[in-house]
């Protein structure tokens, strides 16, 4: 609709309003959104499904691709998701070992060739492992690889 009137009279005044009016509803309302968002995205992946059953709008915000992904790098206390996974379903039923294998460590054992078995480098299994050397290999019964 296309409105004449002139820079400071009623009409304008009134048009100004009803525009403020609207805008201030719509915020509100992507507001609210916003806040179930983020205090979903606190939430651990397993509440974070079982809020999904609560209500219609609960369920849209909840279902959302970036609040699951927060919730999981969150929870699991990672940098970020690289990917999608191939069932949404992981961001809720995720375990450890999704993630790293547990190996068992026995005598003879070396840093290098759990490196060369597990298809990864001696770094990476120090870092994962939290091994300051490699001679402390053999102080632990178990160790993660990727």
């Amino acid at each position: 609709r296309t409105h004449l009137f002139t820079p400071g009279g009623p009409a304008a005044v009134a048009c100004w309003q009803q525009q403020q009016q609207q805008q201030q509803g719509s915020q509100a309302v992507l507001d609210i959104d916003g806040v179930l968002s983020m205090v979903f995205e606190l939430l651990e992946p397993r509440l974070l499904a079982t809020a999904r059953c609560t209500c219609k709008l609960w369920r849209q915000l909840a279902s959302d691709l970036q609040v699951r992904k927060a919730s999981f790098v969150r929870h699991w206390q990672l940098l970020g998701v690289a990917g999608q996974p191939r069932q949404l379903k992981f961001f809720e039923t995720a375990a450890l070992s999704s993630f790293v294998r547990q190996h068992v460590v026995v005598r003879t054992d070396t840093l290098q060739m759990l490196a060369v078995r597990h298809g990864t480098d001696v770094p990476r299994l120090k870092r994962i492992n939290n091994l300051m050397t490699d001679h402390s290999l053999h102080s632990r019964t178990h160790l993660f690889t990727p």
